[in-house]
């Protein structure tokens, strides 16, 4: 009796911690170029961002050297879009 195949397990029971990335500056640029093209949005600074999407429960942190992938809630990143949105018509007022 073996292990059940990865393709037998529900996607809502996979998870992980993190998946840690290294890219050069130009690669990290080209990166983030990408997933704002893809609707993700940014949260951060130049030296630290935080990449989230609507509806993807996953957060691509880009800082220095590496880039990881974590797992997130999607009730954060809900609470981060909202966020980002409230500031965005606060700054489309004045």
């Amino acid at each position: 009796m073996g292990s059940p195949k990865i393709t037998d397990v529900a996607l809502e029971k996979l998870t992980y911690r993190s998946i840690r990335l290294e890219f050069q500056p130009e690669e990290r640029e080209a990166l983030e170029k990408a997933l704002r093209a893809d609707g993700w949005f940014a949260v951060g600074n130049e030296k630290r961002r935080e990449f989230y999407k609507e509806g993807i429960p996953a957060t691509f942190r880009v800082g220095g050297a590496y880039t990881t992938l974590s797992p997130v809630d999607i009730s954060e990143v809900s609470k981060r879009a909202s966020r980002l949105e409230a500031k965005a018509d606060h700054s489309s007022i004045n």
